[in-house]
């Protein structure tokens, strides 16, 4: 019979019950009725009104992105002065970086960007190519190599003026 009233106009005190209860989901109906000075009935009557429940889902809902933008925000802000530190570093110290330092500080920028990882948005790479070269063939490129290389070597050689 309770459940049948409607609220037909939000009160004051029932946003200030919206704030209340958004900062504490897990409490209970009969504790919302100790806190507010009302009835359990009266607070369930608020509770289930249409009203109220679509106001409670708007303003949960607001803080919910709010809540993700100042996340978002600072995670990258964190991203972007950590990518300002590693170009300080690396144009500090570029030479005395270990390698393997160096090969993490790629796949990190490269995750970040898309092009690493599970979500790579680079190409899959083409499978090995196998093939058999005939060792007479290949004998006849080693020996057209070495032609080509004292033909260089001849070319660089300054002439001597006599």
């Amino acid at each position: 019979m309770a459940q049948s009233k409607q609220l037909t106009r939000l009160e004051p005190w029932h946003h200030d019950l919206i704030d209340w209860w958004i900062a504490n989901p897990r409490v209970s109906g009969r504790e919302a009725a100790q806190h507010f000075d009302a009835s359990p009935v009266w607070i369930s009557i608020v509770k289930h009104s249409a009203i109220f429940q679509a106001e409670f889902q708007r303003r949960r809902e607001r803080l919910s992105r709010t809540i993700e933008d100042d996340v978002r925000c600072g995670a990258t802000a964190l991203v972007e002065v950590s990518l300002d530190t590693m170009q300080e570093r690396l144009d500090r110290d570029r030479d005395t970086i270990p390698l393997n330092q160096l090969v993490q500080m790629i796949k990190m920028a490269a995750k970040l960007l898309g092009l690493g990882g599970r979500n790579s948005m680079l190409p899959e790479p083409a499978p090995p190519v196998e093939f058999t070269i005939d060792p007479e063939v290949l004998a006849e490129a080693r020996e057209r190599a070495r032609q080509v290389a004292r033909m260089r070597e001849a070319e660089e050689k300054p002439v001597k003026a006599g």
